[in-house]
């Protein structure tokens, strides 16, 4: 009878090892919605709320990438998009602490409001967004040192 107990034990170890090697599969190819686009955050409104938003995920990757001393880049976020007027470059810029990330081109707008005495380059945002209803990507570029956001094919 003992015997049999040792075994029963041997048995749910291999199980619970099989089960978290399942679970590590799927977060691994991208299954497990870790990863997965379909599972980026929706940001819908006028554009306003939407460039608020951005403006605030910008923001927050500024900060992890320690306010542009980061050498490596990284993708920190992913979001869905969808407003009712355009989402521009100078609408997130009018959303942002100027002084945490300064931006002050905006083609064809004028952001020269966006300044700081911290950085001398003040181009801290990259934006390639055209569309009103998009999935975004925003992250962090190392060798620019800027926060870039842009489009990305669902």
């Amino acid at each position: 009878m003992e015997g049999s107990l040792d075994s029963l034990s041997d048995y749910m170890y291999i199980i619970v090892a099989l089960g978290v090697a399942f679970i590590m599969f799927l977060f691994i190819t991208g299954k497990g919605g870790l990863f997965d686009p379909k599972d980026a955050m929706e940001i819908y409104g006028d554009s306003i709320e939407v460039s608020a938003r951005i403006a605030k995920e910008v923001e927050s990757c500024w900060k992890i990438h320690r306010s542009g001393l980061e050498q490596t880049s990284a993708i920190c976020s992913q979001l869905k998009i969808s407003s009712k007027e355009a989402v521009t470059e100078l609408s997130v810029t009018r959303q942002l602490d100027c002084r945490l990330i300064p931006n002050i081109e905006c083609p064809p707008h004028n952001c020269s409001f966006c300044v700081s005495e911290t950085f001398e380059d003040q181009d801290r945002l990259k934006w390639k967004v055209e569309n009103n209803r998009a999935l975004i990507e925003i992250s962090y570029s190392g060798s620019e040192r800027a926060v870039k956001v842009r489009e990305i094919l669902e």
